[in-house]
């Protein structure tokens, strides 16, 4: 004897309605989920220096910094960054205080889809001619939630120069908002406020081919979120209007003339 299997009818509608479903299913696509992708590239020259003439005097300190960008279609949370150093030297290192990594406040919380955001960090050389020609190797890093961690193309290495002789050039202002702070002066900021500081620096006529003007931010106190540099330069021997026919310089002879960087 064959035992039968009864099975319910399902009627025509009912699957031509299941049918119309299946295939209305099968044409709305899954929802997309985007994600976050970083990228770090140096913002900062690896050249750094003291005076030629005196390493007592002029700048020894110099910002590095890396901009870490989110190339993909999300946000990056909690984004993070590192100075790591690659190599050893006396010479170089951090400036005391400052901060060799940004996580947590630091940080960025999130970073949204095609934006970036600069880190900087402060090394300070020893002021010793023995400094001259010391070199030491780094790179800089980001992270950020489920994203592996980037950096900074490596071999990178920081080079200690003798920088041309700084007595010629000059501190011409210094503002804030636009506002001159007088020498010795200071100035009233505020935590949690965005302010425009400008340092105009100048070398003399017949002074030196490298003007280097300064001025730090602590990236324990400031966040520096950009910076734009303009210089400007006479017309004198040697350096042609751009509106004229270039002019020839002797070989042996270096072209100086006045100028000015903000």
């Amino acid at each position: 004897m064959v035992d039968s299997i009864w099975r319910p009818a399902v009627p025509r509608t009912a699957a031509r309605a299941l049918a119309a479903t299946a295939l209305l299913a099968a044409l709305i696509p899954a929802a997309a989920f985007g994600v976050a992708a970083l990228t770090v590239s140096p913002i900062t020259w690896n050249v750094i220096g003291l005076d030629s003439n005196d390493p007592t005097v002029g700048p020894n300190e110099f910002p590095v910094g890396a901009r870490v960008c989110n190339t993909g279609d999300a946000p990056a949370t909690n984004v993070t960054s590192a100075l790591v150093w690659d190599s050893t030297d006396p010479y170089i290192g951090l400036r005391p205080g400052t901060a060799a990594s940004f996580s947590g406040p630091g940080g960025v919380a999130s970073l949204a889809a095609a934006s970036c955001v600069d880190f900087y960090y402060q090394v300070e050389i020893v002021r010793s001619s023995s400094a001259y020609g010391h070199s030491r190797g780094y790179h800089v890093t980001a992270a950020a939630d489920t994203l592996g961690t980037v950096s900074t193309p490596t071999p990178r290495l920081l080079y200690v120069e003798h920088l041309i002789s700084q007595s010629r050039n000059h501190i011409i202002d210094v503002k804030l908002d636009g506002v001159s702070i007088p020498a010795g002066g200071t100035m009233a900021l505020t935590v949690g406020q965005t302010y425009t500081i400008e340092l105009i620096g100048s070398t003399a006529t017949n002074g030196y081919e490298q003007l280097e003007s300064f001025i730090s931010f602590p990236n324990t106190i400031f966040q520096v979120l950009s910076v734009v540099t303009t210089y400007t330069a006479d017309t004198s021997a040697f350096v042609p209007n751009p509106t004229r026919a270039p002019t020839t310089a002797p070989a042996a002879t270096s072209a100086k003339s006045g100028a000015t960087s903000r």
